[in-house]
């Protein structure tokens, strides 16, 4: 007589089928499995998959004997993917519930559903809300016009002309004071040079969200009387540091900063491995314990960038993401969404290197935020949309778009596809 098992995958267990190739992710282990060009493998996948199996299918002895299977079967077991049951063990067939995910807000859903408004709690959403207030400056640095496009970072452009007026900057903060997760960046070309500082300190202080400032280190001025200020409005203060480096002015911003008793942390802004030596003998000489290292696609480090930004399987599988990141990959990007950044000319963006979505003053950001909710492209900009990702099974598991696939012009920054041939 026939043997017969109940063969399952285990709930937890990410899979994605593209073409005639299979992956299974556990998010537990970090362990991946990929079949190519395996057509038994392939349909019995897709025979799992089915809603009515809920993943667990029958499997009989002789099926097992093909060594593919036979193989397949071993290795989701070691790897605690999923089992097999005797069915003599149990009167029914097994119950799986595979999870489905549901974003409860999602514009499509809040449509459907007469009691509830598609802009309901929208201010849960908004995270980062980056003002520039000027964009003036009197360095030229070499990251001033493009850095801000990568990442948040002072910027100066139109020699300097542009200023947030005062009335917008309150305009803002109320509009935005319900908002419970909002952190607050202010930013400019140099802050300091913004002829409206006082007053925006004066508004920036009643608020109780975070607020971070973001100042150069070459703006950084010894008389701490302008650190002194933003300590006083409950302020945080992020240094830019940038290449190549004046380390006179560097080790007197380091003094003035943390004698000031202001709570800071440093950005370091690379754009080769020389750069980041550098980096790291400062963050040791100084024993820096907050600080985060930026990389500045500048148009001719892309071997560097190949090297040290793009991933490849084993990243993947050490970074480990989980299911809720996964869940959250398929649905928005998680890099853009909830940010919003203002710029002094009142144009109010969700990604500055996308067309801008209304204007300060004129547009509320309850409106804005509908806008980018429901027809914007960079909160929903996600791999499944675009090509080459959407045809690769890794599609859910390589972390969000990003402004660097911006700036470098290609969305698989990665070494998958070359690690497979």
């Amino acid at each position: 007589m026939r043997k017969k098992y109940w063969f399952y995958i285990d709930s937890y267990v990410h899979i994605s089928i593209k073409k005639n190739a299979v992956l299974f992710y556990n998010p537990y282990t970090g362990k991946i499995l990929e079949y190519n060009d395996e057509p038994g493998i392939l349909g019995l996948v897709k025979t799992l998959r089915l809603p009515a199996n809920l993943r667990v299918v029958p499997l009989w002895e002789t099926e097992l004997n093909n060594p593919v299977i036979r193989e397949f079967v071993s290795n989701i077991k070691e790897n605690f993917m999923g089992d097999l049951l005797d069915t003599g063990a149990s009167h029914s067939k097994p119950v799986q519930l595979p999870p489905f995910p549901k974003v409860n807000k999602d514009v499509k859903y809040l449509k459907m559903d007469k009691n509830r408004s598609v802009g309901e709690d929208i201010m849960d959403y908004l995270t980062d809300l980056r003002i520039y207030v000027n964009d003036r400056c009197r360095h030229n640095c070499n990251i001033c016009a493009g850095a801000y496009r990568q990442f948040p970072c002072c910027t100066s452009w139109r020699r300097g002309q542009r200023e947030l007026v005062i009335d917008y900057l309150k305009i803002l903060t109320e509009e935005t004071r319900s908002a419970p997760y909002l952190d607050y960046h202010i930013l400019g070309g140099s802050i300091f040079e913004y002829s409206m500082m006082e007053q925006a300190i004066e508004i920036i202080k009643d608020l109780s969200n975070r607020k971070i400032f973001y100042i150069h280190y070459l703006n950084v001025k010894p008389d701490k009387e302008q650190l002194k200020m933003l300590k006083e409005a409950e302020g945080e203060l992020m240094m830019l540091i940038n290449w190549p480096l004046d380390e006179v002015k560097l080790n007197l911003a380091f003094e003035t900063v943390f004698t000031s008793g202001i709570e800071s942390n440093m950005t370091f802004i690379i754009r080769n491995e020389r750069d980041f030596a550098q980096a790291d003998r400062i963050i040791d000489g100084y024993s820096l314990r907050t600080f985060e290292v930026k990389a500045l696609y500048t148009g001719s480090n892309r071997a560097f960038f190949e090297e040290n930004i793009y991933i490849g399987k084993d990243e993947i599988e050490e970074a480990r993401p989980s299911l809720k990141d996964i869940y959250s990959r398929s649905f928005v990007n998680a890099f853009h969404f909830g940010k919003l950044t203002v710029l002094p000319n009142r144009a109010v963006y969700a990604d500055v290197n996308a067309p801008y979505l209304g204007i300060l003053g004129k547009d509320s950001i309850y409106e804005i935020m509908m806008k980018e909710l429901s027809q914007g492209k960079s909160w929903r900009n996600i791999r499944r949309n675009v090509s080459p990702c959407k045809s690769c099974t890794y599609e859910c598991l390589c972390p969000p778009i990003s402004n660097y696939n911006t700036a470098i012009g290609r969305y698989d920054m990665c070494r998958i596809r070359k690690e497979k041939t």
